[in-house]
């Protein structure tokens, strides 16, 4: 699994940062599918109504020649992140790793999950 390039061997495609805040973030199984950390949100802060800590939204882009050349989108909200660290970029490569996972077993991703405590979770967190 390709994850430490900003070059796709799956499309040709390069790939680079919007803004330096966004860490680059591949996966490809070098063949048939790339995905790509397009952004990220730090927009929820600590919510006592909602139970869980700080999070962030990952926006991921991924193309599969299995459904197509389009680029799909997909929303993984971490739970219990702090914006720009070390464990938070940990915890974006993980949820990546899961993604990928599901992409090279071929499937259609779903468009929300949450990434909690190393676990891919179908949906937003409520």
């Amino acid at each position: 699994m390709l994850k430490k390039s900003t070059e796709c061997p799956h499309c040709g495609s390069t790939f680079s940062r919007i803004i330096d805040e966004i860490p680059i973030v591949i996966r490809s199984d070098t063949k048939t599918f790339h995905l790509v950390l397009f952004s990220v949100t730090y927009a929820r802060s600590n919510s006592s109504a909602s139970g869980y800590g700080r999070q962030i939204i990952c926006h991921f882009e991924y193309v599969h020649d299995r459904f197509g050349s389009e680029s799909k989108s997909v929303a993984v909200t971490v739970l219990d992140a702090n914006q720009a660290t070390a464990v938070t970029r940990y915890q974006i490569e993980a949820a990546a790793d899961s993604l990928a996972e599901l992409i090279k077993q071929g499937n259609r991703l779903e468009g929300a999950y949450t990434f909690d405590k190393g676990q891919l979770l179908s949906g937003f967190p409520e």
